[in-house]
C-alpha cells in the first residue's frame, strides 16, 4: 500500500513540474510601435522573463511583418543592438524566450522606421553676410530637440553648390503677389496687390490693365481669354475675350480671398466673415454660410463636394444642398486646402499645421515644419508643395512633408504646379520663383565629408557676395540616407568699415583705420587717396582688420575703402568713408587769466603721428619779437627758459610740425606773470572785496585801506582785450566803486587792479 502511495506522489509532482514551466513571452520596451526617427544600431529593448535554469532570447528582425529571411539575434541578456540599418526603412521585430524547459509563444510585433535624413542646423536658411570660412552644421538628433541622437553610421556628406531647384523669376512690379495660375508654361498669370495682374508667355512677365487698383487676392483661367479674379471689398475682376473688366452685379463687399472652378457655370469664392458666393449660368449669389469666420480657402471636387477653410482652425463642407461645420483637428488658422481625390484631402494653415482628409475625417499630420503655410498644391497623391513665410517651402513624397528653402526671403502666398518639372510660387514684393531642376549640378558643386564624431564641416575660400545652397546626408558601409532638406546662404559682398566715423574730423595723421574682421581671407587691401575716386596711387595691405595711414597731411580730407581677399576671390571695395586730419594743437596750461611765475611750463595735447611742435610767447598778441621754439616728439610741454618780466600779461601758442608741414597755430592764451616784489604792497596789507562773482550788471569792488590812493581798474576778456578800463581814488576806510557790466556777454573774464605797480589779479565770470 506505501508502495502504490509513493508511486501515486511523483507521478503527481511530475506532472506538476512539467505543467507549469511553459516560459512567458517578453515583453517589448524599445523602439515603441510604429516608432520613427530611429538609427541604424537602433536598441532592440524588451523586459526580462523569469524561467527555469539559464534564461535565453531570439529576437528576429525583418523587413516584412511575415518575417521571411529574418536577421536572428540570440543573446542572453534582454537586448540587442543593430548595425547598419538601411535608412527611411521601416522594419518589424519580435522576440521569444528559451530556458531549460521550453520556449515561449512569441511576443507582440513591432514596428518601427529608421530615419531618412538628417535636419540642418546653422547657418539658417536666408542668412548673408556669412564669411568664406562659414561653419556649417547639422543637428545631433533626429526629430526635434526632443528626438533621437544620431548614431550607427559612419560618414557625413554636406554637398554645396550655387545653382538651386529653384530660380527667381524678373517681374515688372515690387507689390506683393498673392496667386499665380498656369494654363502652359508659356502662358501663366499672376495677381496682387493695387489691381495688378502679370501675364508670362514662357519669356518674359508683362502688367495686363486690370481696371481696378483694389488687391486683387486670387485667379482662375479657365482659357487665355476666358478668367476670373477676386479680391478686396468685394471686387471681382473677368476676362471675357482678352481684356479684364470689374463686375458690377457682386452681392457683397466683404473681401474676396479664395476661388474654385468646376467649369464657367460653376465658381465658388470664399471670403471674410464666412463669405460664400457661388456663380453659375444665372449670375452670382450668396449661398448660407455655417460660420462668421474668415474663409480662406475652397476647393470644388464636384457640385456636391465643396471644401473651405478658414480661421481658427474652421473647416467646412458642401454637399451640393447645403454647408455644413465639420470637425477639425486644430483651432489655429487654415489658409489653404486641396485635393487629389474624394479620400485624400490636405489643409494647411500657421505655424505649419498640416492636416489629412482620408475620406471619413480630418487628422493632423506629423511633420517638421513649423512656419505658417499660406498655400498648397498637389500634382497626385505623391507629389506636393507647401509654401509659406519667409520663403519657405515643403515637398511632399507622398509619405512624408520636408521643409527646405526655395532660394527667396519674401513670403510666398501662392503656388500652382503644371506638372513636376513646370512649378511657379508667387510671394511678397513681386516675388516669382519658378522651378529648374537643376540644384547641385554646376562646375562649382562639391562635396566636404566628415565622421560622425563632427557635427559640422568648415568651408573655406567661397567666393564673395555668392549664394550657396547646401544639404547633408549620412551614410554607412551598406547605405546612404536621402539628402536633408536645402538651405540657403549668402557671404558677404563687401567689408564694413568701422573707425574713425564717416565725415570725421580732428584725425591723427597715423590715425587707425578700422573695419569689421573677414575670417577665411589672407589679407585686406585699402586705399587712403585725396580724391574721391581713387585715381591716384595709394593702395596698401594689411594682415589685420585694422591699419595706420601713412603719409598724410594736416588739414586736409581723405577718402578711404577697403576690400578683403583670399587667393580665390576679392570682395567688392567697401563703402567710401571720409576724414579730414587735425589743424591745430590744444593748450593744457596755463588757462587764459591765469597767474604763473616768470619761468612757467606750457603744456598742450600729444598730436600722434607728428614730429614735433613750435612755441612761440610774447608780450604782444601779434607774437611781433616771438622767438620760434622747437619741441621734439613725445614732449608735450616747453619750460621756458628765461625768466620772463614780472607783472606782464604774455601771449602764447603752439603748433605742429611733420614732414615738412605744419597745423595753424593754436588758439592764442594770455597769462599774467607774479608781481615785482614790494609793488604789491598796497594790495597785500588791504583788504580787497569783490562781489557778486558771478555778476549780471553790476560789480562792486571795495578796498578797506588807511590812506587815499588811485588805482586803475580794468577787465580783460580771455583774449587779453581791455574790455573795462576806469580809474577811481579809494580814500581812507572801508569804499566801494560800482562797475557797470551789463554791456558784457556771459563768459570768463579777467579784473586788474593796478595801484603805481602793485597788481591784483581776479577771475570775474558774467552770467545773466
Amino acid at each position: 500500500m506505501k508502495k502504490l502511495l509513493y508511486t501515486f506522489l511523483i507521478t503527481i509532482v511530475s506532472v506538476s513540474l512539467f505543467a507549469q514551466t511553459k516560459i512567458s513571452s517578453p515583453v517589448l520596451i524599445a523602439p515603441e510601435d510604429n516608432e520613427i526617427n530611429q538609427m541604424p544600431d537602433v536598441l532592440l529593448d524588451w523586459n526580462p522573463v523569469a524561467g527555469v535554469g539559464q534564461v535565453t532570447y531570439e529576437a528576429q528582425l525583418s523587413d516584412n511583418d511575415a518575417f521571411t529571411d529574418p536577421v536572428i539575434f540570440n543573446v542572453s541578456v534582454s537586448s540587442t543592438s543593430t548595425e547598419n540599418l538601411l535608412f527611411g526603412k521601416s522594419y518589424f521585430w519580435r522576440v521569444r524566450a528559451t530556458d531549460d524547459v521550453g520556449t515561449s509563444d512569441w511576443s507582440t510585433t513591432f514596428t518601427f522606421t529608421v530615419f531618412s535624413s538628417l535636419n540642418l542646423n546653422k547657418p539658417d536658411d536666408g542668412s548673408s553676410g556669412e564669411n568664406p570660412d562659414v561653419a556649417l552644421s547639422w543637428k545631433n538628433k533626429v526629430g526635434g530637440n526632443a528626438g533621437t541622437p544620431i548614431s550607427g553610421f559612419t560618414y557625413v556628406d554636406c554637398q554645396v553648390d550655387t545653382s538651386y531647384f529653384w530660380g527667381i523669376d524678373q517681374v515688372p512690379v515690387t507689390t506683393d503677389l498673392n496667386s499665380v495660375f498656369f494654363l502652359a508654361n508659356d502662358n501663366g498669370y499672376a495677381v496682387g496687390d493695387g489691381g495688378v495682374i502679370l501675364h508670362n508667355d514662357g519669356t518674359a512677365w508683362t502688367e495686363e490693365t486690370s481696371n481696378t487698383v483694389k488687391d486683387l487676392f486670387d485667379i482662375y483661367m479657365l482659357s487665355e481669354t476666358n478668367g476670373i479674379a477676386v479680391g478686396k471689398t468685394g471686387t471681382v475682376v473677368i476676362n471675357d475675350g482678352g481684356t479684364w473688366e470689374e463686375a458690377t452685379d457682386i452681392p457683397t463687399d466683404n473681401d474676396l480671398l479664395a476661388i474654385s472652378v468646376l467649369d464657367e457655370n460653376n465658381i465658388w469664392v470664399v471670403g471674410k466673415s464666412g463669405t460664400i458666393l457661388y456663380a453659375d449660368a444665372s449670375g452670382p449669389v450668396i449661398q448660407d454660410s455655417p460660420t462668421s469666420k474668415d474663409l480662406t480657402g475652397v476647393f470644388a471636387l464636384s457640385t456636391n463636394d465643396v471644401w473651405a477653410v478658414g480661421k481658427s482652425g474652421t473647416i467646412i463642407h458642401f454637399d451640393g444642398s447645403e454647408w455644413t461645420e465639420v470637425a477639425s483637428p486644430t483651432s489655429k488658422s487654415l489658409s489653404d486646402v486641396f485635393f487629389t481625390d474624394a479620400s485624400n484631402g490636405w489643409a494647411v494653415g500657421k505655424i505649419g499645421k498640416i492636416l489629412h482628409y482620408d475620406g471619413t475625417e480630418w487628422t493632423e499630420a506629423n511633420t517638421s515644419v513649423s512656419f505658417d503655410l499660406e498655400s498648397i498644391y498637389l500634382l497626385n497623391a505623391n507629389l506636393g508643395w507647401a509654401v509659406g513665410k519667409d520663403g519657405e517651402i515643403a515637398s511632399f513624397d507622398g509619405n512624408t512633408w520636408t521643409p527646405t528653402t526655395s532660394g527667396s526671403a519674401n513670403t510666398l502666398n501662392s503656388v500652382f504646379m503644371l506638372d513636376e518639372d513646370n512649378i511657379w510660387l508667387a510671394g511678397d514684393q513681386g516675388t516669382i520663383v519658378v522651378w529648374t531642376g537643376n540644384g547641385f549640378t554646376s562646375p562649382a558643386a562639391f562635396i566636404r565629408s566628415t565622421t560622425i564624431d563632427s557635427t559640422g564641416v568648415m568651408m573655406n575660400q567661397l567666393l564673395f557676395g555668392t549664394k550657396y545652397y547646401w544639404r547633408v546626408r549620412a551614410r554607412h558601409d551598406l547605405d546612404t540616407s536621402s539628402w536633408s532638406s536645402v538651405r540657403a546662404f549668402s557671404t558677404l559682398d563687401k567689408v564694413t568699415l568701422t573707425e574713425p566715423t564717416n565725415n570725421s574730423s580732428d584725425q591723427m595723421l597715423d590715425v587707425m583705420l578700422k573695419w569689421q574682421a573677414v575670417s577665411g581671407t589672407f589679407t585686406y587691401i585699402y586705399e587712403v587717396c585725396r580724391v574721391p575716386d581713387f585715381s591716384l596711387p595709394c593702395t596698401s595691405f594689411s594682415e589685420n582688420n585694422q591699419a595706420n595711414a601713412q603719409g598724410l597731411r594736416y588739414d586736409s580730407t581723405y577718402y578711404w575703402r577697403v576690400k578683403a581677399a583670399h587667393t580665390k576671390d576679392t570682395t567688392d571695395w567697401s563703402d567710401v568713408w571720409s576724414f579730414t586730419t587735425i589743424n591745430t594743437v590744444f593748450l593744457v596750461s596755463p588757462d587764459n587769466g591765469d597767474t604763473t611765475v616768470i619761468l612757467p611750463v606750457l603744456e598742450w595735447d600729444s598730436l600722434t603721428g607728428t614730429d614735433g611742435y613750435v612755441v612761440q610767447y610774447d608780450l604782444s598778441d601779434s607774437f611781433e619779437n616771438a622767438v620760434p621754439n622747437i619741441v621734439e616728439v613725445p614732449a608735450t610741454k616747453y619750460n621756458v627758459v628765461y625768466p620772463l618780466e614780472k607783472g606782464k600779461i604774455y601771449y602764447w601758442r603752439v603748433k605742429a610740425f611733420h614732414d615738412g608741414d605744419t597745423t595753424g597755430w593754436s588758439e592764442t592764451r594770455h597769462f599774467l606773470t607774479e608781481p615785482e616784489q614790494g609793488l604789491d604792497d598796497y594790495f597785500t596789507k588791504n583788504t580787497v572785496t569783490i562781489f557778486p562773482n558771478p555778476a549780471s550788471s553790476e560789480l562792486n569792488i571795495t578796498i578797506v585801506s588807511p590812506e587815499k590812493k588811485n588805482v586803475e581798474i580794468k577787465v580783460l576778456n580771455l583774449l587779453g582785450k581791455e574790455v573795462i578800463t576806469e580809474n577811481y581814488t579809494f580814500s581812507q576806510e572801508a569804499n566801494t566803486k560800482k562797475i557797470d557790466v551789463r554791456n558784457l556777454i556771459n563768459g570768463i573774464y579777467i579784473l586788474q587792479l593796478n595801484s603805481n605797480g602793485s597788481i591784483f589779479s581776479r577771475k570775474l565770470i558774467i552770467d545773466k
